[in-house]
């Protein structure tokens, strides 16, 4: 198992392997080997247990073991789906109930006056989430643009909806 932007190996525990982690964390995940040198060697650890009880990544208990070695590995997983902004959730909310809107009908809608606030905050991150749509995909700059719900964001909305009111309260 070669080292990748996946797989890095460390012979010893340093603080600087929370760069690891954290790098691996903000990315696709990956595997951190400690007790094994870059050609892959294993040089085991001295403090294993010691290492292992105080790891500041709780669920890494358990130590690998190879002939007449100790090592640390554990796996580094990205979260799994972002969290929903409160931005993002006052747009799904909005669409939900008045249906599709243009960039200057949200912004009126909202008390919002910059566009590339509503852009960076509320639509950019709405849409990566897949929770809404252009309505006009292939020209996303017309003036005649309007965004829409999609299934998913039909579905946040739904489980918000859930856990309000019937009347509506809470609504921001």
């Amino acid at each position: 198992m070669k080292e990748s932007q996946h797989i890095e190996r460390k012979e010893t525990w340093r603080d600087d392997c929370l760069k690891w982690i954290c790098g691996f964390a903000n990315a696709e995940g990956g595997v951190l080997v400690i007790g094994r040198n870059d050609k892959g060697v294993a040089v085991g650890l001295t403090n294993a247990a010691k290492l292992l009880q105080e790891f500041p990544l709780p669920e890494v208990k358990t130590p690998v073991e190879t002939p007449g070695k100790t090592l640390g590995k554990t796996p580094i997983t990205p979260p799994v789906t972002p969290p929903v902004t409160p931005p993002v959730e006052v747009l799904v909310r909005l669409l939900g109930q008045a249906g599709a809107l243009g960039n200057a009908q949200i912004r009126a809608h909202m008390g919002l006056k910059d566009r590339t606030h509503l852009r960076e905050r509320y639509l950019d991150p709405a849409l990566s989430a897949g929770l809404i749509e252009p309505t006009i995909p292939d020209k996303l700059n017309s003036r005649l643009q309007q965004y829409r719900l999609t299934a998913k964001g039909a579905d946040m909305l739904a489980a918000l909806r859930k856990g309000q009111a019937p009347d509506g309260e809470g609504m921001t």
